[in-house]
């Protein structure tokens, strides 16, 4: 894993995009010390707390900084795989896919199905991940396009599913209700099948009462719901500019279960989306560094 890591933080494409920030990285640094340091210089990117005050990406506006250089920011971006990561490396057992925000709960469970049928893959589980959140204004037009009548993301992915796959609502659902939204959490089993494959929607609840469900929720969840082996093989679905990251978060579950796990971002057959701009990929830069020193933290000595 750390390999892997080394490679990605030490490449041309990442030192470059530091330089022209004007980071200066020091000399005869250790693996973690060079993890530590990156964590540290990572928020220059933290647009979400500099623009949204910690809030959602969606209020992420543009700067004149990224404006002027962004055909060069978006290079380095795309050769740290932030764009293009839209095949499975693996067969999978399980397709996870993660909830979002706008159309995601739709374009992630179609590219669940999308690999379903390009591999011609079969008895497939594919288990979409939520929280409990409810839907922001901005979302609605885009939300009202498939699940008009959703009112948290958990409601909006499960019509994506219904939607992607052509499930009709019958279904199995287990509710535990909590006077605080956040603790909520939610099972949907569908009675139907698509080649053999079934499907599962979890809404899961906040290791945290004082915030909404993230994505180690979400997949720490996973985890309690189903018995996962050694052998199986885990594909998340999200959308390009979060594989890395999302991958990064799984890992330290991987490690402990000994499943194999891998990530792919929606693909261009199925949306083009026009919200992602250049400061997005940056902040996403940072996460993925983040969860880098989340795992430095955990192992490495």
């Amino acid at each position: 894993m750390f390999q892997s890591i080394s490679e990605w933080i030490y490449s041309s494409d990442l030192l470059s995009l530091i330089n022209l920030y004007a980071g200066n990285i020091p000399a005869g640094l250790s693996l973690k010390e060079y993890i530590g340091w990156l964590n540290n210089f990572t928020e220059i990117w933290d647009y979400r707390k500099k623009q949204a005050d910690g809030g959602e990406r969606w209020n992420i506006k543009e700067s004149s900084f990224v404006d002027a250089n962004q055909n060069e920011i978006m290079r380095f971006i795309e050769n740290l795989g932030l764009t293009n990561i839209t095949e499975p490396e693996f067969t999978p057992n399980y397709i996870l896919p993660l909830g979002g925000a706008r159309l995601t709960n739709l374009h992630r469970p179609m590219m669940a199905r999308y690999v379903i049928d390009q591999y011609s893959l079969n008895n497939v589980s594919v288990v979409a991940l939520a929280g409990t959140r409810p839907i922001h204004e901005i979302e609605k037009p885009y939300v009202s396009q498939y699940a008009p009548n959703a009112d948290t993301e958990y409601e909006a992915i499960c019509k994506g599913m219904e939607t992607a796959f052509g499930l009709s609502e019958n279904y199995k659902e287990d509710y535990i209700e909590n006077n605080n939204v956040n603790l909520q959490s939610s099972m949907r089993k569908y009675k139907e099948r698509y080649k053999e494959s079934c499907f599962y929607v979890l809404a899961a609840p906040s290791s945290d009462p004082a915030r909404r469900a993230n994505s180690l929720d979400t997949f720490k969840y996973f985890l309690k719901r189903f018995s996962i082996n050694s052998d199986d093989t885990i594909l998340l679905t999200t959308s390009c500019i979060y594989v890395p990251f999302q991958l990064l978060k799984f890992m330290e579950l991987a490690i402990e279960t000994g499943a194999v796990v891998d990530c792919i971002g929606v693909n261009t057959s199925i949306s083009q989306s026009s919200f992602v701009k250049p400061i997005h990929y940056l902040q996403e830069i940072k996460s993925t560094i983040n969860a880098i020193y989340t795992l430095s933290n955990i192992y490495l000595n």
